[in-house]
């Protein structure tokens, strides 16, 4: 009787001119081979991808047996960026790929600002990310007082925001950790509420000056929905989004200005 381990649903395939063979229902996993069903049947697909055969052999271990102890995660960045741009071009699922990257940090973004600085901007590095959920400002899970967070928060700003990375990268990685700080609960908040936490934030992230810009954004995106005084606002993740939008490239002018 047949099924998904029978030789005959097993597809030979070559990459950079060196044959592999792979089981169908591990080929589907990875979009790339859609083309298996829309080209000549009788002839072998055929991938060009700079990129060495021990690294294919790891991630074709990865795909199939979703083994991801094979990844080093004190391997150097730039290997884990060549991997991941590799399981891009193959096409494997979201999913897979979110485990890959959690093999390869300990989520702290400092040390992955550190690690990227060492080595050409690759758009990997945003990808790499926004692909991780779990990053955080200290290195070592320790609770940091307030007083201790902006200070690290400061220190992570400064070395990120350089030449080196792009605007974009910059932007939505401080904005992402922004995000993870805002110092009130979002939750349960009524319209009335909207002025003092915008100052709060502001005030918090040492950005006072352009409070009545960003609440002006902000109750302007309050008027879209239509809310009055003692209306609750049930989309607070989306305010949320617009105070830490509106900082991050407050920061990052203010930066280039004061350069």
């Amino acid at each position: 009787m047949e099924n998904d381990f029978c030789a005959k649903n097993m597809t030979a395939f070559k990459i950079n001119g060196i044959e592999y063979v792979m089981f169908n229902h591990v080929l589907k996993t990875m979009s790339i081979f859609e083309a298996l069903n829309d080209g000549d049947g009788d002839k072998m697909l055929e991938i060009e991808y700079d990129i060495a055969p021990e690294k294919i052999n790891v991630a074709f271990h990865i795909i199939n047996d979703k083994n991801y102890d094979r990844i080093n995660r004190n391997d150097k960045l730039s290997n884990h960026l060549e991997m991941i741009g590799f399981m891009k071009y193959l096409g494997i699922p979201d999913d897979m790929m979110e485990d890959l990257i959690g093999k390869m940090t300990n989520g702290s973004i400092i040390e992955y600002v550190d690690e990227c600085k060492k080595i050409t901007y690759d758009d990997n590095m945003l990808f790499f990310f926004e692909n991780y959920h779990f990053w955080r400002l200290n290195s070592n899970n320790e609770k940091f007082a307030e007083r201790r967070l902006m200070g690290t928060f400061n220190l992570f700003f400064e070395k990120i925001n350089v030449d080196h990375f792009s605007i974009t990268f910059r932007k939505k990685v401080i904005k992402s950790m922004i995000l993870s700080m805002l110092p009130i609960n979002m939750s349960m908040l009524h319209v009335e509420d909207v002025p003092p936490t915008v100052n709060r934030c502001c005030c918090y992230f040492a950005c006072g000056d352009v409070y009545p810009t960003i609440l002006k954004l902000t109750l302007q995106y309050i008027a879209t929905l239509g809310l009055k005084v003692g209306n609750l606002i049930d989309d607070t993740e989306t305010l949320s989004d617009i105070i830490a939008d509106n900082i991050a490239e407050f920061l990052i002018f203010r930066h280039k200005i004061a350069a």
